[in-house]
């Protein structure tokens, strides 16, 4: 799939293919997502980023991946709450300290 012409930003019901796997914590097709994706910033109907589904879900090797293709932890969701709030509240430490650094 990631080799042929496929947009793989694009939305299906309010959602990447980015958004998909880390919302269902697929995080190996996530990581090779996240490799192609344009931005790794886009918000769902939810007003979530990729990097909030990591953060609740407890993806820890992706934290990495999706931080260092320019991931922002500061977004709010529309809970208000930011990618390290969640690592926090559903008690996802090693991602809390990844984002926190």
């Amino acid at each position: 799939l990631l080799d042929t012409n496929v947009e793989i930003d694009a939305k299906q019901d309010g959602l990447t293919a980015l958004h998909w796997a880390t919302r269902y914590a697929h995080g190996r097709v996530a990581e090779m997502i996240a490799s192609r994706a344009k931005s790794v910033n886009t918000i769902d109907e939810l007003g979530c980023t990729p990097l909030h589904w990591v953060a609740r879900n407890g993806l820890t090797d992706l934290t990495t991946v999706l931080l260092e293709k320019g991931a922002d932890h500061n977004v709010l969701d529309n809970e208000g709450m930011s990618p390290l709030e969640w690592a926090t509240l559903n008690g996802n430490l090693n991602i809390y300290t990844i984002i926190a650094e």
